[in-house]
């Protein structure tokens, strides 16, 4: 999830705090179970005509929106990162 020209811009090693409880809205970040999948991916939620959009940062990967279907759960809402500085 880095995006070198992003405000929003995660790093390896950055921790993030995700609230179970919480409802996505437009632009959240989120944890989301992808169907066919074996992991758990951090995406951003993107509302567009009334279909929701997930979205990857990095501006460099291939396909960075899916649309969400049926078989995809979200997971939680990030809510917060603590920024590693070493």
């Amino acid at each position: 999830m880095f995006d070198p020209a992003g405000a929003l811009s995660f790093r390896e090693g950055d921790r993030i705090f995700v609230d179970q409880k919480r409802q996505a809205k437009h632009r959240s970040l989120v944890i989301v179970h992808i169907a066919g999948t074996e992991e758990a991916s951090f995406r951003q939620v993107v509302s567009e005509e009334g279909k929701w959009l997930l979205l990857q940062l990095n501006p460099s990967l291939p396909h960075r929106m899916k649309l969400m279907d049926d078989g995809d759960r979200l997971l939680g809402v990030v809510v917060a990162k603590v920024e590693r500085l070493d």
